[in-house]
């Protein structure tokens, strides 16, 4: 389980100045703004720019890279926040410690709860015709009590457990990629599935960590990073 102790703060904005085509790069961080919820657990950008943070205080909001923000607790109130994505179709989607999954369809101005079946939803990860994937710690009485992938097509209105080849285990890290393939972080090793979540096959061969706890994908070259630990 993560912690969830409140803590203050800020983000960093990474900025690439390129001079000229060939030239090297200089990057350099700068802090933003903020903001001020605790710890930052998510972040995810809309179709104009946006930027969402999830906190342990909620989700907050900036229209202008970092230097303000907002409260957008409308409906959600102070969750914790633990995963936000983004819909193709604009749909804002927040996973929560033990308040479950809330959906936005204005820009992150006011939240609904979605089905109730989730407890702690550390990753969700959408794909480019909609569907939604989302991971859970922990589980209900349909998965037990060691978390799984829950599907949705429908633009979160209902959702179907993942369980064909995917072990009773907390989910931490979902990512997909170019061809669709799915890409699930587990307390138990890491999972793909080429057919929408129907079934999975086990990938932690040459993996001598077991706990997957993060997954990043170059879109460039299809690599894929994984980071985690031995830990029980």
């Amino acid at each position: 389980m993560k912690p969830s102790c409140l803590f203050v703060r800020n983000l960093l904005l990474l900025t690439l100045l390129v001079h000229g085509i060939c030239a090297a790069q200089t990057i350099t961080w700068q802090p933003t703004s903020g903001p001020s919820g605790g710890y930052v657990r998510a972040l995810t950008t809309d179709d104009v720019g946006s930027l969402y943070v999830g906190t342990s205080g909620g989700v907050f909001k900036s229209t202008n890279a970092g230097d303000n923000w907002t409260l957008s607790a409308n409906g959600l109130g102070n969750s914790l926040v633990y995963s936000l994505a983004v819909s193709p179709n604009g749909a804002m989607f927040a996973g929560t410690f033990y308040d479950g999954i809330f959906r936005s369809t204005d820009n992150g101005n006011a939240w609904v709860e979605l089905n109730g079946i989730f407890f702690i939803v550390n990753a969700i990860a959408i794909n480019s015709e909609g569907v939604i994937f989302a991971g859970d710690e922990e589980g209900d009485s349909e998965a037990g009590n060691g978390g799984t992938v829950y599907r949705s097509t429908n633009n979160g209105n209902s959702w179907t457990g993942l369980h064909n080849g995917l072990p009773d285990s907390p989910v931490y890290q979902i990512q997909i990629a170019n061809d669709g393939s799915i890409f699930v972080g587990m307390k138990d090793g890491m999972y793909r599935s080429a057919n929408n979540g129907a079934s999975w096959t086990l990938i932690s061969n040459g993996l001598w960590i077991t706990w997957i706890s993060d997954i990043a994908i170059n879109r460039l070259n299809n690599y894929i990073y994984v980071s985690g630990s031995n830990q029980s």
